[in-house]
């Protein structure tokens, strides 16, 4: 059992994305650790309420938010870290004794290397990550996301930022550095390569009771997207794929999800007579969207900038054959198998195999068929809870040295 020092700004067990991941690895490492967790106030609230008895072997210490961060919780996520983050750092500077009492520090949300911790300066093993992102927009496809928002456009920054401090302190002197996916090897320093291990942040619980049922409407073949609809998940780029198949076979899109790019779509959709064969359905619940990944027969997640994306396992789960592009987390989540990986090109090559790869497996059903078993095998072989969770304690049982608890006086934050 190691005594493990977790820093994880979003924590929330009521919330998605980040928030849920650092609460799976939270749930995780208390099964065979112990763990004093740093998080911002407003999370450590809500684990309370979320464990009903809180473990012993959990501590929950919790910064608050600068008042005027807090009234605008958009500012919060891009902002509201560091402020967590010099906190955090200030506490454990007067308080010595916790620093002593861990055997790690694991630095978990936000997985962006964009938000560097001050704690690479205490003089204990430090693991960060799984860290993503990165991920910079294609040069082919300068145009197209010409009118992306500007905190995007950023992405640009990132090359600089790994060659200065603290950014790139944090990284050399860590002692490990979790990546999601390899891709990240091509954009972290080479210099700390050796480093680095891959194990992705999130998993898919696999029912025991094998493949998922279907339900199978005849005589049309059903899309499903499902994503936030922004410009680099390429939900335009699959709307426009479809006006050359409209009218050669009975097809249904459903997109679920919303977005700044939902009135855009909306009006594509219009302009080219598509109102029949896409519906938008905007965010649901999550035992709504899995009815459709029940009844869909493919699954299309054209996201040109994607750092991993669980609504692939998801889809795989469902046992459904996947048409994606070959860049990021897609290119080396899903398996050769059972996806249709399109490469990076022009806005208008990546429409042309789009609408090739949708025809032919429009056509083939036992090939969808096939896909689909690879895709949930490989699933279950991967990235399902049970799988992740060994690899996540075995990675910290190296920690592990025995180190007796050590009480320290706490404060008010």
């Amino acid at each position: 059992m190691a005594n493990i020092l977790y820093s994880a700004y979003f924590c929330h067990p009521e919330e998605s994305s980040e928030s849920y991941t650092a609460v799976k690895w939270l749930e995780i490492l208390l099964k065979q650790h112990s763990v004093k967790l740093l998080t911002n106030r407003r999370c450590a609230t809500a684990l309370s309420r979320y464990f009903t008895s809180l473990p012993a072997n959990l501590e929950i210490i919790g910064f608050d938010i600068p008042e005027w961060l807090e009234r605008r919780r958009k500012v919060q996520l891009y902002f509201g870290y560091f402020s967590f983050d010099a906190r955090s750092y200030r506490y454990l500077k007067k308080h010595p004794a916790l620093v002593a009492w861990a055997d790690v520090i694991l630095k978990k949300t936000p997985s962006s290397f964009r938000y560097y911790t001050s704690l690479y300066k205490f003089n204990k093993p430090l693991v960060i990550g799984p860290v993503g992102g990165g991920l910079q927009n294609p040069k082919q496809l300068k145009a197209y996301f010409k009118k992306e928002p500007l905190i995007n456009k950023l992405r640009v920054l990132d090359n600089w930022l790994l060659k200065i401090p603290p950014f790139s302190s944090q990284l050399r002197y860590s002692s490990q550095i979790l990546i999601t996916l390899d891709y990240l090897r091509d954009i972290l320093p080479r210099s700390v390569e050796h480093k680095m291990t891959t194990v992705l942040d999130t998993g898919i619980d696999v029912p025991e009771g094998g493949i998922l049922h279907r339900l199978k409407e005849p005589g049309i073949v059903q899309l499903l997207y499902v994503g936030k609809l922004v410009k680099y998940k390429g939900a335009e780029l699959l709307v426009k794929s479809l006006i050359p198949l409209k009218g050669s076979f009975k097809f249904l899109l459903h997109i679920i999800g919303d977005g700044a790019e939902r009135e855009n779509l909306t009006r594509l959709v219009h302009q080219s007579g598509l109102e029949e064969q896409v519906k938008f359905h905007g965010n649901m619940e999550k035992h709504e969207v899995d009815t459709f990944y029940q009844s869909a027969d493919i699954f299309c997640f054209p996201s040109l900038t994607e750092a991993s994306g669980n609504v692939l396992l998801e889809a795989m789960l469902y046992c459904l054959p996947i048409i994606t592009i070959n860049n990021g987390g897609p290119k080396y989540m899903c398996p050769d198998a059972g996806a249709v990986k399109i490469a990076i090109g022009s806005e208008e090559k990546i429409i042309q195999e789009l609408t090739y790869s949708i025809a032919a497996l429009s056509e083939n059903e036992e090939k969808r068929v096939q896909m689909g078993i690879v895709n949930y095998e490989f699933v279950k072989a991967n990235f399902s809870w049970s799988v992740l969770e060994k690899k996540i304690n075995s990675f910290f049982d190296a920690y592990n040295r025995g180190t007796p608890q050590v009480d320290y006086q706490k404060e008010a934050i």
